[in-house]
């Protein structure tokens, strides 16, 4: 298969397998920090509270909430 692109069929259509990563995680970048504070506020954490309970650095929220970066799944699952 060296060559050729892997095709993926997402609602009917047929999309780019690395396009799709592509697109997914910018659109995951600029969602992320929203739904973060707004989560941090509900519960009414800081940066260093929910750093702490997901074994993360406030360094790494502050990234986060800026939309410098987002985690991985498995960080994503505790918060």
């Amino acid at each position: 298969m060296s060559g050729s692109t892997r095709k993926l069929k997402i609602n009917g259509r047929h999309v780019n397998v690395e396009q799709y990563r592509d697109e997914s995680r910018e659109l995951l970048k600029k969602k992320f920090p929203l739904w973060l504070a707004q989560r941090m506020e509900r519960k009414s954490m800081t940066q260093v509270e929910l750093a702490e309970s997901i074994g993360k650095t406030q360094q790494a929220i502050s990234k986060y909430l800026r939309g410098e970066g987002a985690p991985q799944t498995t960080v994503l699952k505790k918060i």
